[in-house]
């Protein structure tokens, strides 16, 4: 068995890929992976990151002491 990944949103490209696995008697499923975000969330989680430090909602972390510190208050 060969597992086969093609990450595109191309109808056409899709639709001509499973022709062709049709074709050729190859068994196949498909899965869709919800787990990405779109360009806009992404640029959207960006600016609420950046709004959250201007508004100082950061933890500075300046030694390794420090860091253990925060860890260990996880």
């Amino acid at each position: 068995m060969i597992h086969i990944s093609i990450d595109t949103e191309d109808k056409k490209l899709l639709k001509a890929i499973r022709a062709l696995l049709d074709l050729s008697g190859a068994s196949y499923k498909e899965t869709r992976d919800d787990s990405k975000m779109s360009s806009q969330e992404f640029y959207a989680k960006i600016d609420r990151s950046l709004q959250e430090v201007e508004e100082g909602k950061v933890t500075k972390v300046r030694n390794k002491k420090e860091l253990h510190a925060f860890l260990e208050e996880l």
